[in-house]
């Protein structure tokens, strides 16, 4: 009974673990926003595009952005204010070349491993050795997904200068606290917002 105990309440921890790396990563919950996201004033439409489309400078920089380990505009806005030189420009492109779609199919294979998770704890027939088994796939995947991007974060401050390495720690520090700001702003009712 103790033994069975364990498993469960191990199981519970590492479904949550994930799901809170999920959303710490922005990917739970990815596209149910339940109210529209909030503009900048300060910029004009040829900044910010027309709602979620990107502008063709945008565009420009998304080649330097690797799929699936930071969201892309945020990448691009403190990529923008690091002034880089055209051989980091380069280097950041061949990066993200090298690094391909091997999040987004790591991203992939953690949701479908959490769904199989899910259906073995929540479906009619209950096997502790397949939930067990499932968990421990999905906390390789999620183990792989943090060390590649890990990998990843760790090339690009390597393509940068250490001022701009310092900087670059500092704007995503920066951009991490205004969108997670933003959403909690979104999840509060109107009058208790500032």
């Amino acid at each position: 009974m103790i033994a069975k105990t364990k498993l469960y309440m191990w199981i519970v921890l590492v479904v949550l673990g994930t799901s809170g790396v999920a959303l710490a990563q922005g990917s739970f919950g990815q596209g149910q926003k339940l109210t529209p996201p909030r503009r900048d004033p300060d910029r004009g439409p040829r900044e910010r595009g027309r709602g979620n489309q990107l502008t063709d400078n945008d565009r420009r920089d998304l080649r330097l952005i690797p799929q699936g380990v930071a969201q892309p505009r945020i990448l691009i806005r403190v990529f923008r204010e690091l002034s880089l030189t055209n051989d980091q420009r380069e280097k950041l492109a061949e990066l993200s070349r090298r690094s391909g779609n091997q999040m987004p199919m790591l991203n992939r294979l953690r949701k479908a491993q959490s769904d199989l998770l899910d259906e073995a704890l929540y479906g009619e027939k209950f096997d502790p050795t397949v939930i067990e088994k499932r968990a421990a796939d999905l906390a390789g995947t999620q183990s792989e997904i943090i060390k590649h991007q890990a990998r990843i974060m760790s090339d690009i401050r390597q393509i940068l200068t250490p001022e701009q390495s310092t900087r670059f720690r500092e704007l995503l520090t920066k951009e991490r606290e205004n969108v997670l700001r933003e959403q909690m702003e979104n999840r509060l009712p109107p009058d208790q917002q500032n």
